[in-house]
């Protein structure tokens, strides 16, 4: 019975976030769940990690955006055919 109520609370929780336009992170790494996660939050248009969840993703977002932005550059250079070399 404790279970139901903590799960209870749980949704609560997440409905008046959701209605207070809040956004949200589902993360489901295993093989198992991947699929479903992606399914789940493309069809409530939030965002998700369902594959490999890089170390310090949240707690040091600086160096993960830079990489992020290293990357989205490499894409751009390879798809407009510039020579890049990657380290």
């Amino acid at each position: 019975l404790e279970p139901l109520v903590f799960l209870s609370e749980a949704c609560n929780l997440v409905f008046d976030a959701a209605s207070k336009g809040k956004q949200f992170l589902i993360v489901g790494i295993k093989n198992k769940a991947a699929n479903s996660v992606a399914r789940a939050a493309i069809r409530v248009r939030c965002h998700y990690v369902n594959r490999k969840w890089l170390g310090g993703m949240l707690t040091n977002w600086l160096t993960t955006e830079t990489r992020l932005h290293k990357f989205r550059d490499l894409r751009t250079e390879q798809k407009t055919g510039g020579d890049s070399t990657v380290f």
